[in-house]
């Protein structure tokens, strides 16, 4: 049915993999992690440099605001309020 469709021109690949996912087989994709570390307290951090890796305490950290997922999704659902209430 969905070929059909295509071939009587009613849908284009574009409606179907509108990201062009299709356009990506066959290539080779290089990806890479990236891994930040935060250690709890200068003990944690000696032990993370011994194994060759940097990090950081909390306190070392002064524009970045850690928050827990439930914490973060809740302040983002406040500030999109907050937002279209302006609107």
């Amino acid at each position: 049915m969905l070929s059909d469709m295509m071939l009587d021109g009613i849908l284009t690949p574009g409606d179907i993999d509108p990201l062009n996912r299709r356009r990506r087989i066959g290539h080779k994709r290089s990806t890479t992690s990236m891994i930040a570390f935060l250690s709890e307290n200068e003990i944690v951090k000696q032990k993370i440099l011994n194994l060759g890796f940097n990090s950081e305490t909390i306190d070392e950290l002064n524009s970045v605001k850690i928050m827990q997922a439930k914490e973060l999704s809740k302040d983002t659902m406040n500030n999109l309020g907050k937002m279209i209430n302006y609107n």
